[in-house]
């Protein structure tokens, strides 16, 4: 298995391993999906390379000229919150911004006031600006956003790999290609981190009858083979992808699935862990009060003019966050938790570097 796939307080207890997961967590919400006839005659071919934020905004811009009020350059489920928050936060975190959950591994805090998150942001405002967002997005959510795009309602949308399968039994004409999401400059490429432990984390009850522990085991021992983990590709496509990386090579999918699946292993990495570090992290989780309005809150605000000043709103955001993790951990140490803001410190973060357990050795 790929490393930070079997980690403890994920998957592991007390020296044991106690869930498998067969499928990988390598994946993102905010890539590029587009109309291929529209991009084309606006002039741009995202598969031949990702498209820079400058071109991006320019590349809303013409297609929404070109449809001269039937189409538009780029849609968003504007009234479902938090995709405000993950294009800025993703757009950010490939930029440079170093961010797990708004924290800097490198430094223990948070990270709202980086100059990518405003670029980010304003870039989103530049494009409003330009009239290349499709109207009303403020009145749909994700899915509904999503099928706009095959009744031609837009050239581009930024969501996730699940889109692929949908698009291909519903809309088997709809003419669309997968692209990274657009980077803040072609030479730089920062991967996302996620978490551990890969996804779908399967185990077998310990109260079941022995026969079905036995043809459970069979499965599950079987999805931890190549062969396994290939034709669970070969069953959800894009949509949940397998954890091997090697098990795309071989598998039955469509071009465009292998395409999103092959562009997640090069920009998606494990982070680390501070519940992985420290278990007793728990308790500042359970202390922890949401803290609002959030960063999509923000940006959906900003969006909308109930807000201005990005720049003021970020650091108004990251000094509520500081001080709600000061108070929640405090008040777990007040219950005897030994926790302090040192946990999320990651010295040896790299993002370019899956985070395993070998990381977590090196600071004990």
């Amino acid at each position: 298995f790929p490393d930070g796939v079997f980690v403890p307080g994920v998957t592991d207890f007390n020296g044991k391993t106690y869930t498998i997961p067969i499928t990988s967590n390598k994946r993102y919400g905010t890539h590029l999906l587009y109309n291929v006839d529209y991009m084309q005659e606006a002039g741009y071919d995202p598969a031949e390379k990702p498209l820079t934020w400058d071109e991006f905004r320019a590349a809303a811009k013409k297609a929404t000229e070109q449809g001269a009020g039937q189409y538009y350059g780029f849609i968003i489920g504007g009234n479902q919150v938090n995709r405000w928050g993950n294009i800025v936060e993703n757009f950010a975190r490939m930029a440079g911004a170093s961010s797990l959950n708004g924290i800097d591994p490198l430094t223990g805090e948070y990270n709202y006031t980086d100059d990518r998150y405003v670029a980010a942001i304003e870039l989103l405002l530049a494009m409003r600006d330009d009239g290349s967002f499709f109207p009303g997005v403020m009145s749909m959510n994700a899915p509904q956003a999503r099928a706009m795009m095959p009744q031609g309602a837009a050239a581009m949308i930024l969501q996730g790999p699940w889109n692929i399968p949908i698009w291909q039994r519903e809309n088997p004409d709809f003419n669309f290609n997968v692209s990274s999401q657009p980077l803040i400059d072609e030479n730089t490429m920062v991967p996302l981190s996620v978490g551990p432990g890969g996804s779908n984390q399967l185990y077998i009850y310990a109260n079941a009858p022995d026969a079905n522990k036995t043809v459970a085991g069979d499965i599950l021992w079987y999805m931890g083979t190549l062969d396994g983990q290939k034709e669970w590709a070969n069953i959800v496509g894009a949509a949940d992808g397998p954890l091997f990386p090697e098990a795309l090579e071989g598998a039955q999918l469509s071009e465009v699935a292998l395409r999103a699946l092959k562009m997640f292993n090069e920009q998606v990495r494990v982070g680390p862990s501070p519940l992985v570090r420290n278990p007793e992290l728990v308790q500042v989780q359970l202390e922890l009060r949401p803290v609002e309005p959030n960063l999509a809150q923000v940006v959906q605000g900003l969006y909308t003019g109930q807000i201005d000043n990005p720049a003021a709103q970020l650091k108004d955001l990251k000094d509520r966050s500081e001080a709600e993790l000061d108070r929640a951990i405090a008040a777990a140490r007040e219950k005897g938790a030994n926790v302090s803001r040192d946990d999320y410190v990651f010295p040896n973060f790299d993002p370019f570097v899956d985070y395993g357990a070998d990381k977590y050795e090196e600071l004990s």
